[in-house]
């Protein structure tokens, strides 16, 4: 343990000080104050893109989502008054074998209000 030790603080340290490089953390007046500037001008920016963000995009966000409920229950109201009629297509309802769930003669997505179902 104490030849660690010995290794660590004679031998180590010189050769870390050799190693080290010495750069000044100074920086020019002229550099430092285009510094300043361009994070005074980030921070602006910044800014001004957070008070869009909060006083612009989420009222309208807000109103967007109403129009967009509003037509779908006038969608939702449509189907209800009139519903699809099933057209017999030779491609549709082709079933080799049943579905795994439910009745085995619907697919997975089936939604009786928009799938018509053929009259047997």
């Amino acid at each position: 343990m104490a030849s660690r030790q010995l290794f660590a603080t004679r031998l180590v340290s010189p050769m870390r000080q050799l190693v080290r490089r010495n750069y000044s953390i100074q920086v020019a007046p002229q550099v430092q104050a285009e510094i300043d500037a361009t994070r005074a001008h980030a921070d602006k920016t910044a800014e001004l893109w957070r008070r869009i963000t909060l006083y612009f995009f989420a009222p309208l966000l807000g109103v967007t989502g109403y129009v967009v409920y509003g037509m779908a229950q006038d969608h939702l109201h449509h189907l209800q008054e009139h519903p699809p009629q099933f057209k017999a297509y030779d491609y549709l309802h082709i079933r080799n074998r049943p579905f795994p769930w439910g009745n085995g003669e619907h697919s997975l997505f089936h939604n009786p209000l928009v799938n018509p179902e053929p009259e047997e």
